[in-house]
């Protein structure tokens, strides 16, 4: 299992970067469910470009519209994601992830990025707020990076590589996203959760 992760360097754009090595297993499955007064479009193309971030590290993650269906047995790699246009009195964050244990849930306040929305960004930055909130929960652990996407608080200049799409990941969150999903596989299995739905 270990050989399947293992980071390896790819020579593009602005230098090397690590990507994770083809992964055989399902794809990382995210049902998004939002307010009724949440505009669809900038949610799709912020699902569509969370997944090319994730892509560029060699890791699948696909986005399903509404909840998880409850009457099915699921495994490690299916997660829940509530967008909100309200931002909650107590919360001070784009967005925040339940990092511990098998359900990871990630809520993204979509009514805290309206000043994104004049200059035409807020699917692009949307984007990387869920990507963010998506790393949390794949590494299962409270950290943040120095660099790159999993940094606590983008500077102008990671906004301008977010506006551009060249903001990536720290090569540390790359070996996390692999042992963490590792750590929800094997307790998974512990728990007897390690059947995926068909089709999926």
């Amino acid at each position: 299992m270990k050989n399947r992760w293992l980071a390896v360097a790819a020579l593009a754009g602005l230098g090397a970067t690590a990507v994770l090595a083809a992964d055989p297993s399902p794809a990382i499955i995210i049902y998004v469910d939002c307010d009724s007064s949440i505009p669809g479009a900038p949610v799709s193309l912020a699902t569509a470009r969370s997944a090319k971030i994730f892509a560029q590290i060699g890791l699948t993650v696909r986005f399903r519209d509404g909840r998880k269906p409850k009457t099915k047995m699921t495994g490690a790699k299916e997660f829940e994601m509530y967008l909100e246009n309200e931002l909650p009195p107590d919360v001070h964050a784009a967005a925040v992830a339940h990092l511990y244990g098998l359900d990871g849930r990630i809520r993204v306040f979509y009514g805290s990025l309206k000043d994104y929305k004049s200059g035409g960004l807020l699917a692009v930055v949307l984007a990387y707020v869920m990507t963010h909130e998506i790393t949390h929960v794949l590494e299962g652990i409270s950290h943040h990076s120095p660099t790159g996407v999993m940094k606590a608080k983008w500077s102008r200049e990671d906004f301008a590589n977010i506006e551009a799409s060249r903001l990536k990941f720290d090569p540390q969150d790359i070996d996390l996203i692999r042992s963490g999903i590792e750590k929800r596989e094997s307790d998974a299995r512990e728990a007897g959760l390690n059947r995926t739905p068909s089709g999926r």
